[in-house]
């Protein structure tokens, strides 16, 4: 048995017969009636050990780095070929686990691959969070493709920063 579970359990017995007073029998242990001093120094010996357990509990280090912006303010996804339930699909569970996705998903009838574009240096680790949740999402639809990032920020195209757009070639995908 471990100090801690020892420490509480002795701490909520301290606290029994503080507030009931004695006169119990547990198992084989028969605990008398207690005078009031008695249940009173008991009591508050059994919250002491309670408190105390909390007390000594690992506290997580605190975090001193700066502060990333890894959020994406709006995700645009574009698609090519037969996958619009698929993109759909990807944009409603993007929205549901917070990501910021459009209302509706493109439908882009030139040749790209698939990528993750950014257009703002600042934005590359939102891209990255986006880039991580999408590889998984069609890792588990069983596709065999990896979308690499693009960064669009010399290309001078005005997109507003924390904009991601997920390009999507269902042509060039192929299905494990």
């Amino acid at each position: 048995m471990s100090a801690d579970v020892l420490l509480v359990g002795l701490g909520a017995f301290l606290v029994l017969i503080g507030v009931v007073g004695g006169g119990f029998e547990i198992k084989q242990i028969r605990v008398p009636t207690v005078p009031k001093f008695t249940r009173v120094v008991s009591f508050i010996l059994g919250i002491i050990f309670i408190s105390s357990y909390w007390w000594l509990l690992p506290r997580p280090l605190e975090d001193t780095s700066p502060p990333i912006r890894s959020s994406p303010t709006i995700i645009y996804v574009q698609y090519r070929g037969n996958g619009k339930a698929l993109a759909e699909e990807l944009n409603t569970e993007l929205n549901r686990i917070g990501l910021p996705a459009g209302d509706e998903v493109e439908l882009v009838d030139q040749d790209y691959n698939n990528s993750i574009k950014y257009f703002h240096p600042e934005d590359k680790e939102a891209a990255r969070l986006v880039r991580g949740y999408v590889n998984g999402f069609f890792s588990r639809k069983d596709y065999d493709v990896k979308f690499p990032l693009l960064d669009e920020s010399s290309a001078e195209l005005h997109a507003e920063k924390g904009q991601i757009e997920i390009w999507i070639n269902f042509d060039i995908m192929h299905h494990l």
